[in-house]
Order: C-alpha cells, then structure tokens, then sequence
C-alpha cells in the first residue's frame, strides 16, 4: 500500500499572499522543507495541490504560472 501526503500550495507550502505568481514573491513556510524530508523518508510520495483562481479570473496567465512551479 502507498502512503501519500497531499499538500496544498497556498497557505501550507508558501504563505498565501493571494494569486502568488512572480518568484520574488514565493515565500515559503518555515519548516515545510523539513516536514516533507521525513515524509519521503518515511516512504510517503509527495503530491502538490493547488486551486489557482487567478487563472481562471485572468489575472495571470497559465504560461507564467506553469514557470512559476518549473522554476521550484
């Protein structure tokens, strides 16, 4: 059986700053990177979810947020 712990990005991964979408602005929690090494090794696969209403709303284009997360 695979373990699994699901994060979600605003507001557990980075400080929810609301439609985050330039690097300079990715603020990561304190401790996170330290929560999700023991979780790997503990044998749990990672997974990342994310609710990005800019999107949606046009305030930011899918482009710009796809190199946001590739730049992570």
């Amino acid at each position: 059986m695979n373990k699994a712990l699901f994060l979600d990005r605003d507001g557990v991964i980075n400080l929810d700053k609301g439609h985050v979408h330039l690097k300079q602005d990715f603020n990561f929690i304190e401790g996170i990177f330290d929560l999700c090494k023991k979780a790997q090794s503990k044998n749990f696969l990672l997974i990342v979810i994310t609710n990005q209403a800019g999107i949606a709303k046009a305030f930011i284009m899918k482009s710009v947020f796809t190199s946001l997360t590739n730049g992570c």
